[in-house]
C-alpha cells in the first residue's frame, strides 16, 4: 500500500466521525443544551470524536494535503490538540460552533478529496467498495463519494 493510498482509510475516518458529531449534535439549538443534556454524553462523545478527526488528518498523507489545499489540515491538528490538552477547559461555545458552522463544509471536502481521488485512480475504487460493507463507516453515504 502506497502511503496516499492508505488516506483513502484515514479520511473515511474522518468523515464517519464528522457524521456521527452531526448526528449526536443535531438536537441541540445552544452550547448550554448540548453540554449539560443527557449527562454530557453527546457532548464527550463528540470530544472524542473531533480528536479522532484531528488524529486521523495527521495521518494524511503530504501529497494528499497540498493536492487539496482547501482542507485546513493544520487547524484540524490544531483543534485535535486544544480539544486533549484543555478538554476540561476547552469553551463549549467554540466547540459547539465549530459543530455547527465547520464541519458539514470539512464533510463535503473529504468527500470531495475521496471522489477526486477515487476518479483519479489515486485511491482503489476496491477498497473504497469493500468499505461500504463495513460496520465502521455506518454513518457515511457512500453515494456522495462516486
Amino acid at each position: 500500500m502506497q502511503p496516499a493510498d492508505k488516506d483513502l482509510l484515514y479520511l473515511l475516518r474522518i468523515l464517519e466521525a464528522i457524521e456521527k458529531i452531526l448526528l449526536y449534535s443535531k438536537k441541540y439549538k445552544t452550547a448550554d443544551d448540548f453540554l449539560f443534556t443527557n449527562h454530557q454524553k453527546d457532548y464527550n462523545a463528540s470530544l472524542l470524536l473531533m480528536m479522532q478527526i484531528g488524529e486521523q488528518a495527521a495521518k494524511v498523507s503530504k501529497t494528499t494535503k497540498e493536492k487539496f489545499p482547501e482542507i485546513k489540515w493544520n487547524k484540524i491538528k490544531g483543534f485535535r490538540n486544544r480539544v486533549v490538552h484543555e478538554y476540561v477547559n476547552i469553551d463549549k461555545l467554540i466547540v459547539f460552533s465549530v459543530i455547527k458552522n465547520n464541519l458539514a463544509e470539512l464533510a463535503q471536502q473529504i468527500s470531495k478529496c475521496i471522489k477526486e481521488q477515487v476518479n483519479s485512480g489515486v485511491f482503489r475504487k476496491e477498497e473504497l467498495e469493500i468499505s461500504k460493507g463495513s460496520i465502521f463507516y455506518q454513518h457515511i453515504n457512500f453515494s456522495l463519494l462516486e
